[in-house]
């Protein structure tokens, strides 16, 4: 998943966003940790804000855990 939101036609399935306008199937979504409602005119996919603020926010929380867990190896490693 995408740190930030440049481009968010690169989320939905590759092949499903000039396919047609409407719903896509939750269960191919899933895969990409971000839910397209349905497509604009020109096939781009319409995505739900929340959802995507939802997934920023544990891609952060992550970030910090990893850091956090790097920084009590190396004060293991040095005591």
């Amino acid at each position: 998943m995408p740190d930030t939101i440049c481009n968010l036609k690169t989320w939905a399935p590759i092949g499903l966003t000039n396919n047609k306008i409407g719903s896509l199937s939750e269960k191919i979504l899933k895969y990409y940790k971000a839910w397209v409602l349905e497509l604009d005119l020109v096939g781009n996919p319409i995505m739900d804000t929340l959802e995507i603020k939802r997934n920023l926010y544990e891609t952060k929380l992550w970030k910090i855990r990893m850091k956090e867990k790097k920084r009590q190896k190396l004060n293991q490693n040095n005591n």
